[in-house]
């Protein structure tokens, strides 16, 4: 009994408070450690880091969207993690890297490689259209 409530206070006083801000960003640590394929969420009034994620290659975007936290990297791959914890929701793979954001367009996302390539991709992570 005294373990499960030793976890428990564990469990709630390691989580982000209700209300709390956080922040996505590209984390390169503060001290230059990192590297460009780490996403962190930072909550700002405490500047406790929430959770890190760890990309296969470079990290050009992220951003806190309604559906969570959308990032584009040099993988080809289109991500959208949960706000909470950064587990994945979906991974699409657009094939080329995906180094622009341009819009939530509350349909999808409209993305891109270069100003080439674009791309809306849903909220449910399906590709929607292309253009080339």
């Amino acid at each position: 009994m005294i373990c499960r409530l030793l976890l428990l206070a564990v469990i709630f006083s390691s989580s982000v408070p209700a209300g709390a801000v956080v922040h996505y960003i590209k984390w390169n640590h503060a001290n230059g450690s990192g590297n460009d394929r780490v996403v962190a969420a930072i909550e700002l009034e405490s500047g406790k880091v929430v959770w890190e994620k760890k990309l296969k290659k470079e990290v050009n975007f992220v951003l806190g969207t309604d559906a969570g936290v959308l990032i584009g990297s040099d993988d080809g791959m289109l991500h959208l993690l949960r706000p909470s914890d950064g587990t994945p929701i979906w991974t699409t793979s657009l094939g080329k890297e995906v180094n622009e954001f341009h819009k939530d367009t509350g349909q999808g996302f409209l993305v891109s490689h270069d100003k080439q390539v674009y791309w809306l991709v849903g909220r449910d992570g399906k590709i929607l259209a292309d253009w080339k």
